[in-house]
């Protein structure tokens, strides 16, 4: 008689900061500034086949870019999603076989979410009677 064997079938975890370390971003060749003072948000469900990131414009700064990188274990950068003026986004493939979120064929440890060429806004502010 045959005996078949199934794989088995792990659910990635739910993205937290914790899951999910936020660190510095990795200047790259193209010579950018890159600020941290973005705002990064993790997109996940319970044991989902896709997760989300999402990279956001801290309000009033007005870049001219916003940037995900995207690193493995050691620390290489295994991805990097530029945005516009406002956002980037990136999706992460849950592998149900080791139960780790996969980008660009390499497992995910740690994100970056930064924005380069921000300007303060500047206008009045008015005091109504």
């Amino acid at each position: 008689p045959s005996t078949t064997t199934t794989a088995p079938f792990l659910c990635c975890p739910i993205l937290t900061s914790s899951s999910l370390l936020k660190v510095p971003p990795v200047v790259t060749g193209t010579g950018l500034t890159l600020e941290q003072c973005s705002v990064l948000r993790r997109i996940s469900s319970d044991c989902g086949d896709e997760a989300y990131l999402t990279c956001s414009a801290a309000e009033f700064t007005n870049p001219n870019n916003v940037f995900i990188q995207i690193f493995n274990i050691n620390n290489v950068r295994i991805g990097e999603i530029p945005g516009n003026a406002q956002m980037a986004s990136a999706t992460l493939t849950c592998n149900h076989l080791t139960g780790q979120y996969i980008y660009n064929g390499g497992v995910v440890a740690r994100v970056s979410c930064a924005q380069s060429g921000s300007k303060g806004a500047d206008g009045p502010d008015q005091i109504f009677p």
